[in-house]
């Protein structure tokens, strides 16, 4: 219909433009070829010319109007009048079943635009507080991350910095949300004060974050002196969180110039907080040869690498011998470890050391895991006489999927009796409900359990009781140099006679000399891994 309609409008008018066309045209040719002739140039003649020009638009433009009134009569007003007369009808035969307030029909157009005021108000309302959760931040009043992104577009000539609240994840565990977000507004009031100045813009970006974003920087030295004297200031500042208890907050900033690059200067802020919260200082100015930035490269790289080596299936076992050095256990099996690698593209083997912390945080560890045990399980299967160990962690541990997975490779490959799971003792063991479960489940596949790296930090001999251990993996720290320190020599000696009190035997590392051999078999510990043993080899 309404193209019909445009069709209607349209199509006359150009109709009538052409006309005009040809007969102003037609009235140009005529006085310029017969301009000699002066009747032409009489008024009687112009004027009887454009009486002709106007009654020929007047025709057109009445039946225009003529055929546009019908159309709009067939077409509009008789279809709403047709639809009136049945809404009428519907309601003369349902009125009864309606409710008192669906029993009145609308008849006139003030209800209309009462109707239509009343909806454009709630809508404009509701638009007004989406504007305004977009814009401000519901619990500090400040603007939000979203507004901070177009202000930094907007002010090409700034400085931002990044605040992040000191231990605030646990004022918020010890405290609870309610007076953590207490906190948060109180912070929200002390900034606010502070920076009074129009030229300073306040954000919450999340959590526990602010930033403050000084809109026409002047002085790279007039923000960081504000900024130290904010610290200053906020440190003294006592805020009551219950009515009675006063906290002290500090906090740590990292901050960007836009000269730097204004595009990632947000970016740059957050990379010189996190170098900040690393290294224990208040402030940090974005710089390009920040520490951290070689970090967060290398963590890319390493992701990278990782994501490769998963794809190809390029996690290859290599494995070190763990020699027997008392005669009372000469028939024994020969143990190895097996120890991760990565293949880069190139062919390189790259050790855990490198990647092992990256593989944790990036969520790639358990596919490594369980790719590098896979390996492993095959090889052993294919050697009767051999016995592995294998690492894992305690996320493994803790994981009944894992569990069920892990035992059902071991039934697979016909590997009972000839596996030693290390656990590592840097890591710190708090669900040992958990971990006692894990063992106690492949303890009845005939697994042995070993505590790797005992003697770094601090020790704990409870752990060796709590934990079922069968092998105690003395730390290479304590072994590398006990044939020449003599404190060295102590600790080993206390923890070898304490594992024999327990019936827990003992393997010394990082054995790398004939003489740090011979004394550890004098001190009687059971078994030596090491690079005099034997270096880490693809084949065994």
């Amino acid at each position: 219909m309404i193209t019909k309609f445009k069709l209607l409008l349209v199509v006359p008018f150009i109709f009538v433009l052409i006309i005009n066309i040809v007969y102003v045209s037609l009235g140009a040719f005529i006085f310029i070829f017969f301009k000699d002739k002066q009747v032409f140039y009489s008024s009687t003649f112009i004027l009887i010319y454009i009486f002709i020009l106007l009654a020929l638009n007047i025709i057109f433009f009445i039946s225009i109007l003529i055929m546009s009134n019908k159309f709009i009569k067939d077409n509009i007003l008789n279809p709403l009048n047709e639809f009136y007369i049945d809404m009428q009808n519907f309601y003369e035969k349902n009125k009864n079943g309606f409710t008192s307030w669906s029993q009145r029909i609308i008849k006139s157009s003030r209800e209309i635009m009462n109707i239509s005021q009343y909806f454009h108000n709630n809508i404009a309302n509701q638009m007004y507080l989406l504007y305004n959760n977009i814009t401000y931040d519901k619990l500090t009043g400040l603007r939000t991350s979203i507004i901070l992104r177009q202000d930094l577009e907007q002010y090409p000539n700034h400085v931002i910095a990044v605040l992040n609240l000191s231990n605030f994840k646990e004022i918020n565990s010890f405290y609870g949300v309610k007076l953590a977000d207490d906190i948060l507004h109180s912070v929200a009031n002390v900034l606010k004060s502070y920076f009074k100045d129009e030229n300073y813009l306040l954000y919450r970006i999340h959590g526990d974050d602010f930033a403050i974003l000084w809109i026409n920087c002047t002085d790279k030295s007039i923000f960081l002196h504000k900024l130290e004297g904010f610290l200053e200031y906020l440190g003294k500042k006592e805020i009551l969180i219950d009515n009675y208890t006063y906290l002290n907050i500090a906090a740590t900033i990292g901050i960007a110039f836009s000269y730097d690059s204004a595009k990632y200067s947000m970016v740059n802020a957050i990379m010189a907080l996190h170098h900040a919260k690393e290294y224990k200082n208040p402030i940090v100015v974005y710089d390009r040869n920040l520490p951290i930035l070689n970090i967060l490269k290398n963590n890319i790289q390493y992701t990278e690498i990782i994501y490769q080596a998963l794809k190809d299936k390029n996690i290859i076992p290599f494995y070190q011998k763990i020699d027997i050095i008392q005669d009372y256990l000469e028939n024994d099996k020969v143990k190895y470890e097996a120890l991760m690698r990565i293949k880069d593209r190139d062919g390189h083997m790259i050790v855990p050391g490198l990647f092992l912390e990256v593989a944790k945080r990036s969520s790639s560890y358990s596919k490594l895991s369980r790719m590098m045990i896979e390996a492993s399980f095959l090889d052993l299967s294919k050697r009767e006489n051999c016995i592995f160990s294998v690492n894992l962690a305690l996320e493994d541990m803790n994981s009944v999927d894992f569990l069920v997975w892990f035992m059902d490779r071991i039934i697979y490959y016909k590997l009972e009796g000839r596996v030693v799971v290390e656990i590592t003792e840097q890591e710190s063991v708090e669900d040992f409900d958990s971990v006692n479960s894990f063992i106690t489940n492949i303890k009845e596949l005939g697994i042995k359990i070993a505590l790797d790296d005992f003697g770094s930090g601090y020790s704990n001999f409870s752990v060796l009781m709590k934990l079922q251990i069968d092998y105690l993996k003395i730390d290479g720290s304590l072994i590398k140099n006990i044939d020449k320190d003599s404190n060295a020599r102590i600790i080993v000696q206390t923890i070898v006679q304490f594992a024999k009190l327990l019936n827990i035997k003992t393997i010394a590392e990082f054995v790398s000399s004939k003489e740090v051999y011979d004394v550890v078999k004098y001190m009687g510990v059971d078994y030596a891994q090491g690079y005099y043993i034997g270096k880490p080899t693809q084949e065994i």
